[in-house]
């Protein structure tokens, strides 16, 4: 009985430990928005430079902002903006197709993509 508590107890402190050092870090993702995303993307509401506004991103379906010229893989995706979605296309946006036209490669780094997306829940409401 001793044995299974303390597993429990040290399997317990592992996920709290894990949980904590995977926190995304929003400071972090407003700095790499600002250095990766932001020359594209506006957070302003139909505001469009580059790329579409993502002010009110989180469940909106991909290539829905008016105004903008969206590839034709983007229109016909029925991608629903998400964290998983997000995270999917943010490591690689060519996932749609070559004729996807985000400039940016994709960001290899989960916990970079982590932050930009936690970022991007609270500040493109």
């Amino acid at each position: 009985m001793r044995m299974n508590l303390l597993t429990v107890a040290v399997a317990f402190a592992a996920i709290a430990t894990t949980a904590a050092v995977a926190r995304p870090d929003i400071d972090a993702g407003k700095r790499e928005f600002d250095r990766t995303c932001r020359f594209c993307h506006s957070l302003t509401p139909n505001e469009i430079v580059e790329g579409p506004s993502l002010a009110g991103v989180f469940g909106r379906r991909a290539g829905s902002v008016e105004g903008f010229a969206y590839s034709e893989p983007i229109l016909h995706s029925k991608i629903v903006w998400s964290d998983g979605t997000l995270d999917n296309y943010l490591a690689d946006p060519a996932m749609l197709g070559t004729e996807v036209n985000m400039c940016m490669p994709g960001i290899a780094d989960a916990d970079v993509r982590a932050n930009i997306i936690e970022y991007l829940k609270r500040s493109a409401r």
